[in-house]
Parts: C-alpha cells; sequence; structure tokens
C-alpha cells in the first residue's frame, strides 16, 4: 500500500524539482503552463493533478503524474463567547 499523501497548507509556497531529462513541460488539467523549467515554484490554492513531461537528448520521453493536496491547515480557530 502507498504511504497517503503529503498536505500542503493553502497559499503555501512550494518549489517542486524534476531531474533526468533536457527539457520538461508541466501541464495542469492538459493545460501547459511551464515549459523547459525542472523547478516550478507554486502557492496552491486547491488540490491538482500535475503532469510532468520529460524528454532527453536523445529522444526518450517519460512522464509524471503529482496529485496535489490543498487542505486549509487553519490550527487557531474562532469563538463567540456569551457572558
Amino acid at each position: 500500500m502507498a504511504n497517503p499523501p503529503d498536505t500542503i497548507c493553502t497559499g503555501e509556497l512550494v518549489t517542486f524539482g524534476v531531474g533526468g531529462a533536457l527539457t520538461y513541460n508541466w501541464y495542469d488539467h492538459r493545460n501547459l503552463f511551464n515549459k523547459g523549467d525542472s523547478l516550478w515554484p507554486y502557492a496552491f490554492q486547491q488540490s491538482a493533478v500535475i503532469d510532468i513531461a520529460g524528454a532527453t537528448a536523445f529522444g526518450c520521453t517519460d512522464t509524471l503524474h503529482l496529485s496535489i493536496y490543498v487542505d486549509s491547515c487553519g490550527i487557531i480557530t474562532q469563538s463567540r463567547y456569551i457572558f
């Protein structure tokens, strides 16, 4: 059984990095949003699935799928007291 995914808090800046290829394309819901970079910093507002397609100088390709879970991570809550 796989380990449960890590949770990222809403708005938390996270930098993802990949290696082993020469070029990279990052996709969110099949839309290209980052071309060529092996590092990608982002502050997520909601959960997402990211696909990273890489290619080597020899034409070999592979794709990595990331499931990113975003939570409010709130530890302080507001309460009302009536005296």
